[in-house]
This record gives C-alpha cells, structure tokens and sequence, in this order.
C-alpha cells in the first residue's frame, strides 16, 4: 500500500507541475487488523518473546466474550505494538514520498483511524462495542497554509480536547478545499472562516458542476475554525455554527444475543443483515460522561423502537480528562469510574435523562 502511494504521489506530482491539477488521495492501511503481520524487526522494538510466526489470530474459543490467559494476552498486545509500529513507518514512506515531490507545503494531511480497539481492558477485545477504547480514534490534521492565532514550536504542534467525530471530515476537507457544500448542509458549518490561501493544492481544486448537483444533508461540522486555534485556547470559541462546542459525539453498535438470559454473553451479529438485529446500542460522549442505551430494533423500520428499553450504561469520564494524580490527562482507561456502570445512581437521574435526549435526537 505504501508503496502504491509512493507512486501515485509521484505521478500527481508531475500532472500537478505540467498541468495545475490538483490531486486527492486516500490511502487505507489494513493493519492493525487480525491477522497481524509484521517483519520480524518491528516486534524486535519491544523485546520479542520468541520468533513471529506471521499471521497469528484468537483462536476461536478466544472470543472477544471469553477470558484469555495473561500469557496470550501479553503476547497479543507485543503483536499489536508491533503492527502499530510498522504502520507507523509505512505512514512515514508516504510523508517521506510528499516531501520528495515539492508538494507537502501545499498539501492538506489528514491521519485518523476508522475505530480503536480493546486490548483486554475490562475483559474486552478487539472493536466489537460502543465503549470508549473502541469508539476513540486518533486524528491528525496538518495544513501548512493556516497558522494558529499564537507562535506555536515548530516540534510540538498544537492539539486540542474538542469533541470531534470522524464525519466531520467531510466538510473540513471540502471546506480547505474551498468546494461549497449542498445549500441544506452549509447552516451547519455557520460562520467558520474559509481559507483562501490561492496556491494550496486543495483550494485550487474544480468546483462541481451545480447543474447537476443534488443537495444533500451533512452529518458533520467542518472543524477548520479549531486548526486556528491554539492549544490553551478554549475549545468553546468554535463549533455548531453559532458557538459553543459540539455537544456531544456519536456512536452505535448492535448486540444479537444468542441467549437473552445473558445478554453479555456471545452476543455478536457477525453475517447477520441488519433488518435481523435485535438490540441496537446508541453511545453519546460528552465532556464529562458516556451514556449508552441498548434498544429493541425494528428490523422492518431499521430503526430504534425507544419505547423499549433493554439495558443502560452510564460511566463519569471527568477523571480520564484530568488525572487527580498528576493534573494531566489520564487516556490508559485505569482510572476510577472508568468501568463502573453509575446509570441507576439516583443523582445521575438528571444527566441520564438530559443525554438520552441528546441520542434520541441525533439518532431521529
């Protein structure tokens, strides 16, 4: 894959220096998906505990339900460090092949990941839920054209604990593009600056053609007014249009129980259509809190009966924002309340109402 890109690189690199045109390119590792494979090198990072075979998967008694062993598990997780390492250094051959082109101040990079995964914490594994080590994902945005508000080192980019979703990079990369989003969609984005730096690569690109344009809704919110932000800044100062940070990000993930006297218990929906799910689960993440609620669903509607409530998970994340040890972030999920279901909690009757809103409104 990377070196496919390398080479795709090179040759937009020539079209773009004969002709202006500019280029979009998405390249899509695989790794660190099952089965995991690696040169031998990369597990050597980590001290090997034993030669790599290629290949190695659970196998099938191991479930993501099951217990596994310490001994597997630490094998499983030197596995993982290891893919994330050599993805790593086939990200780096694709920046490395930019470079080379002349083209990197002039183009927009985004890195990010389609899910995360579960490394055993709370006896979970792979990416099979709408907890927070599956549903977080790694975002990167580098665009060398827009600068934050304040000097930033050059070694240490700014970051920030906005609440962001993998939609929104829809229209962020359109708007750095400078490509209008449908009509019906561009009250979401609200008065986020567009940039109008003339020679990046992205915002030279084509507009469509609107005699042919369908208007469409947009699930997202370009984030481009949070690129200019410092990292102190308040990450209140953007976002929903008209100010104030999105209230809260998004996810879902069904649950077919094989028996629903043990609901936790070989409940995946692997080859099953979606009109044959029987629980859906719907997961909202504030700043402060995780809500997600299980509900019947009507495969006929393919959608949530919200009259019927099966089960409800809530967890306090005040504490993985900040750490009462150290006053940093705390991201290892071994803080206190991290697994600790707090939905029937009287005093938490408010927040559970308030979020079950936010999801029901969102999941409409």
């Amino acid at each position: 894959i990377a070196a496919d890109a390398e080479a795709k690189i090179s040759f937009a690199a020539q079209t773009f220096n004969a002709t202006g045109r500019p280029f979009y390119l998405a390249v899509g590792f695989r790794k660190t998906h099952l089965s995991w494979r690696f040169p031998q090198p990369w597990l050597d990072l980590y001290g090997s505990a034993g030669s790599y075979t290629g290949g190695m998967v659970a196998p099938a008694e191991l479930s993501p339900w099951n217990p596994m062993d310490n001994a597997t598990a630490a094998t499983y997780r030197l596995y993982y460090k290891a893919c994330i390492s050599f993805l790593d250094y086939n990200v780096g051959r694709v920046l490395s092949a930019l470079e080379r082109s002349g083209l990197s101040s002039l183009t927009a990079v985004v890195l990010h990941s389609d899910h995360g995964w579960s490394l055993g914490e709370d006896a979970q594994w792979e990416k099979f839920s709408n907890r927070e080590e599956a549903t977080r994902i790694p975002l990167t945005i580098y665009v060398p054209w827009l600068q934050p508000t304040q000097p930033t080192d050059s070694s240490s980019f700014p970051s920030t604990d906005a609440l962001v979703e993998a939609v929104d990079l829809y229209p962020t990369l359109l708007q750095l593009a400078n490509i209008p989003l449908p009509a019906d969609a561009l009250t979401a984005m609200g008065d986020a600056p567009t940039p109008t730096h003339a020679t990046s690569l992205l915002a030279a690109t084509a507009q469509p053609n609107h005699h042919h344009h369908r208007s469409f809704p947009i699930g997202g919110t370009s984030i481009v007014p949070l690129l200019t932000l410092p990292s102190t800044a308040d990450a209140s100062l953007w976002g929903a249009g008209k100010g104030g940070e999105k209230r809260g990000a998004f996810s879902q993930y069904p649950r077919c129980p094989k028996n629903e006297a043990n609901l936790w218990q070989a409940n995946h929906c692997t080859n099953l259509e979606r009109c044959e799910f029987p629980i859906m689960g719907y997961s909202v993440r504030t700043r402060d809190w995780r809500l997600t609620l299980w509900q019947r669903w009507n495969g006929a509607e393919l959608a949530a009966a919200w009259d019927q409530l099966v089960a409800s998970e809530l967890y306090d994340m005040t504490q993985m924002e900040n750490s009462t040890t150290t006053g940093t972030k705390n991201e290892t999920y071994d803080f206190p309340g991290a697994y600790t279901n707090v939905v029937d909690d009287p005093a938490n009757t408010g927040t559970v109402t308030a979020l079950a809103s936010l999801i029901r409104g969102n999941f409409r």
